[in-house]
Protein backbone atom coordinates (compact mmCIF):
# COMPACT_ATOMS: atom_id res chain seq x y z
CA UNK A 1 0.00 0.00 0.00
CA UNK A 2 1.39 3.40 -0.95
CA UNK A 3 1.76 6.23 1.56
CA UNK A 4 -1.04 8.07 -0.26
CA UNK A 5 -3.38 5.06 -0.04
CA UNK A 6 -2.53 4.62 3.61
CA UNK A 7 -3.30 8.24 4.51
CA UNK A 8 -6.12 9.13 2.12
CA UNK A 9 -7.49 5.74 1.17
CA UNK A 10 -10.70 4.17 2.23
CA UNK A 11 -9.83 0.54 1.63
CA UNK A 12 -8.90 -2.11 4.17
CA UNK A 13 -5.51 -1.32 5.68
CA UNK A 14 -5.84 2.45 5.30
CA UNK A 15 -5.14 4.59 8.33
CA UNK A 16 -7.93 4.75 10.86
CA UNK A 17 -8.14 8.37 12.00
CA UNK A 18 -8.93 9.13 15.65
CA UNK A 19 -12.41 10.37 16.53
CA UNK A 20 -13.21 13.75 18.02
CA UNK A 21 -15.73 14.49 20.73
CA UNK A 22 -18.52 14.43 18.13
CA UNK A 23 -17.63 10.89 17.04
CA UNK A 24 -16.37 12.01 13.62
CA UNK A 25 -12.80 11.31 12.54
CA UNK A 26 -10.39 14.21 12.98
CA UNK A 27 -7.25 15.08 11.08
CA UNK A 28 -8.68 15.17 7.59
CA UNK A 29 -8.43 18.96 7.42
CA UNK A 30 -4.65 18.59 7.90
CA UNK A 31 -4.54 15.83 5.29
CA UNK A 32 -6.46 18.10 2.92
CA UNK A 33 -3.96 20.91 3.49
CA UNK A 34 -1.05 18.55 2.74
CA UNK A 35 -2.74 17.28 -0.44
CA UNK A 36 -3.50 20.86 -1.48
CA UNK A 37 0.10 22.01 -1.00
CA UNK A 38 1.52 19.01 -2.86
CA UNK A 39 -0.92 19.40 -5.75
CA UNK A 40 -0.59 23.16 -6.21
CA UNK A 41 3.12 23.61 -5.50
CA UNK A 42 2.80 26.19 -2.73
CA UNK A 43 1.74 26.20 0.92
CA UNK A 44 -2.01 25.93 1.48
CA UNK A 45 -1.94 28.97 3.78
CA UNK A 46 0.42 31.11 1.70
CA UNK A 47 -0.98 34.66 1.95
CA UNK A 48 0.30 35.47 -1.55
CA UNK A 49 0.43 32.21 -3.52
CA UNK A 50 2.25 32.23 -6.83
CA UNK A 51 1.94 29.71 -9.60
CA UNK A 52 5.23 27.79 -9.71
CA UNK A 53 7.37 28.79 -12.71
CA UNK A 54 7.76 26.56 -15.75
CA UNK A 55 10.95 27.88 -17.31
CA UNK A 56 13.30 24.94 -16.90
CA UNK A 57 12.99 21.26 -17.69
CA UNK A 58 13.05 20.52 -13.96
CA UNK A 59 10.20 22.97 -13.28
CA UNK A 60 8.16 21.50 -16.13
CA UNK A 61 8.79 17.97 -14.81
CA UNK A 62 7.67 19.08 -11.34
CA UNK A 63 4.45 20.45 -12.85
CA UNK A 64 3.82 17.17 -14.62
CA UNK A 65 4.40 15.29 -11.36
CA UNK A 66 1.91 17.57 -9.61
CA UNK A 67 -0.65 16.94 -12.36
CA UNK A 68 -0.17 13.19 -11.98
CA UNK A 69 -0.69 13.62 -8.25
CA UNK A 70 -3.88 15.62 -8.86
CA UNK A 71 -5.14 12.74 -10.97
CA UNK A 72 -4.46 10.34 -8.09
CA UNK A 73 -6.21 12.64 -5.61
CA UNK A 74 -9.30 13.13 -7.76
CA UNK A 75 -9.41 9.41 -8.53
CA UNK A 76 -9.38 8.65 -4.82
CA UNK A 77 -12.17 11.11 -4.02
CA UNK A 78 -14.54 10.08 -6.80
CA UNK A 79 -17.81 10.00 -4.85
CA UNK A 80 -19.48 12.31 -2.39
CA UNK A 81 -19.75 9.40 0.07
CA UNK A 82 -15.96 9.10 0.17
CA UNK A 83 -15.53 12.85 0.58
CA UNK A 84 -18.19 12.96 3.30
CA UNK A 85 -16.46 10.12 5.16
CA UNK A 86 -13.38 12.31 5.53
CA UNK A 87 -14.70 15.53 7.09
CA UNK A 88 -12.43 18.49 6.52
CA UNK A 89 -10.98 17.46 3.16
CA UNK A 90 -13.71 18.96 0.93
CA UNK A 91 -12.41 22.57 0.96
CA UNK A 92 -8.93 21.47 -0.05
CA UNK A 93 -10.30 19.30 -2.86
CA UNK A 94 -12.18 22.32 -4.20
CA UNK A 95 -9.00 24.42 -4.07
CA UNK A 96 -7.05 21.68 -5.87
CA UNK A 97 -9.67 21.52 -8.61
CA UNK A 98 -9.84 25.30 -8.95
CA UNK A 99 -6.07 25.60 -8.98
CA UNK A 100 -5.79 23.18 -11.88
CA UNK A 101 -8.48 24.60 -14.16
CA UNK A 102 -5.91 26.39 -16.32
CA UNK A 103 -3.86 23.21 -16.62
CA UNK A 104 -6.95 21.46 -17.91
CA UNK A 105 -8.00 24.32 -20.18
CA UNK A 106 -4.55 24.88 -21.63
CA UNK A 107 -3.28 21.33 -21.82
CA UNK A 108 -1.58 20.09 -24.95
CA UNK A 109 -4.65 20.69 -27.07
CA UNK A 110 -4.10 22.46 -30.37
CA UNK A 111 -5.06 26.13 -30.22
CA UNK A 112 -6.44 26.09 -33.76
CA UNK A 113 -9.30 23.73 -34.62
CA UNK A 114 -8.23 20.96 -36.92
CA UNK A 115 -9.94 20.71 -40.29
CA UNK A 116 -11.85 17.57 -41.06
CA UNK A 117 -10.70 15.64 -44.14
Amino acid sequence: MSNFDYLAGHEKGAREWPEGDDGKPIGYDNLGHALESAALGYAYDDPNPQIPPMKTEQQIAAREARLDFVSDVMGNYKTSDIIDSQPGVRDSLAKIAAGNIDSINYSNEPSVPQQLP
